[in-house]
C-alpha cells in the first residue's frame, strides 16, 4: 500500500498551447492567473501533498519556471512533446511513488473530489484512479474540467516502455486506462450534480472558453460564493444564455 509521504501533485502547464497560447498566465480574475488560482486551491486539500509544476524546456516556459520559484513550488522541466517522460521526471524529482495529475487549464478544479482520488490511491494502491465520465471513460476525457486523476509511477514507467506511439507519450495516462488487462484501474462515480451533464465545459482551450469562465468566476466571487462546480452549475441554470454558449463550445471542441 502507498504511504502519504510517497505521493505528489503534478500540475501540467505550458505556454505554447495551440488554440490559446499563454492562457495559464493571463490575468483571469483581477490580477490572478489560472495558475495562481489552481495552485492556491491545491492548498485546501486535506492531504497537503507537495506540488510540482511540470513544464517544458522550451524558452517560452521560462516564465512558468519563474512562477514556481516565486510561489515556492517545485518545478520540473522536460520534453515538450513527451509529456509522459516529463511526468516521470517530475515524480522522480519529488521522490514520489504515485502522482495526482492536474491540468493547468481547469480553474474550477475541485480539490474535494481530488481528495477522493488521493484516498483511493492510498487505500487500494492501484495503477490508476479516476472518476468516470461514462463506462470505462475517465473524467479527464470529458469537458467537465473539475477532476484530477491518480497514477502510479511504476505504471507510468511501464507505459513508457510498452509503447513508443507519440499519442501515448503526449497524453500521459491514455495507455494505462486503455489497457485494463495490464493495469489495475479504480473507477469512482462522479457526483450526481454533474454526472448527467453532457453540455458542461469548465476546461479552457480557447479564448471563448476563457471569457466564459472569467464571467462565471467573477459572478460567483461577487456573490461571495466559492467558485466550485456546484455553484457554477447553479449559475448556469439561472442564466441559460451562458449554458447555451457553453454547449456550443462543447459541440465545437468535441473530444
Amino acid at each position: 500500500m502507498s504511504t502519504i509521504g510517497k505521493g505528489a501533485i503534478v500540475v501540467q502547464a505550458r505556454m505554447q498551447s495551440t488554440r490559446m497560447p499563454e492562457k495559464v498566465l493571463l490575468p483571469f480574475y483581477g490580477e490572478k492567473t489560472i495558475l495562481d488560482l489552481i495552485t492556491s486551491s491545491l492548498r485546501s486539500s486535506r492531504y497537503k501533498l507537495p506540488v510540482c509544476i511540470a513544464t517544458s524546456t522550451h524558452k517560452a516556459d521560462d516564465v512558468i519556471a519563474e512562477f514556481a520559484v516565486k510561489n515556492s513550488l517545485h518545478c520540473f522541466r522536460g520534453d515538450e512533446a513527451d509529456v509522459l517522460s516529463r511526468f516521470i521526471g517530475a515524480a522522480d524529482k519529488m521522490n514520489a511513488e504515485w502522482v495526482i495529475r492536474v491540468c493547468a487549464d481547469n480553474p474550477f478544479l475541485d480539490t474535494h473530489l481530488m481528495d477522493e482520488v488521493i484516498a483511493e490511491m492510498l487505500s487500494s494502491d492501484p495503477d490508476y484512479a479516476s472518476f468516470l465520465a461514462s463506462p470505462n471513460v475517465p473524467a479527464i476525457k470529458s469537458h467537465w474540467g473539475v477532476f484530477a486523476e491518480g497514477v502510479s509511477v511504476q505504471a507510468l514507467r511501464s507505459a513508457a516502455t510498452l509503447t513508443q506511439e507519440s499519442f501515448y507519450h503526449e497524453h500521459v495516462t491514455n495507455y494505462i486506462y486503455g489497457n485494463e488487462d495490464i493495469f489495475i484501474c479504480k473507477w469512482l462515480l462522479p457526483p450526481k450534480e454533474i454526472s448527467n451533464e453532457k453540455d458542461i465545459r469548465f476546461t479552457i482551450d480557447t479564448p471563448k472558453d476563457f471569457a466564459l469562465m472569467q464571467q462565471i468566476w467573477a459572478v460567483l466571487a461577487e456573490r461571495d460564493l466559492t467558485p466550485n462546480f456546484k455553484h457554477a452549475l447553479a449559475l448556469l441554470n439561472e442564466l441559460p444564455e451562458l449554458r447555451s454558449v457553453m454547449a456550443e463550445q462543447v459541440r465545437i471542441n468535441s473530444k
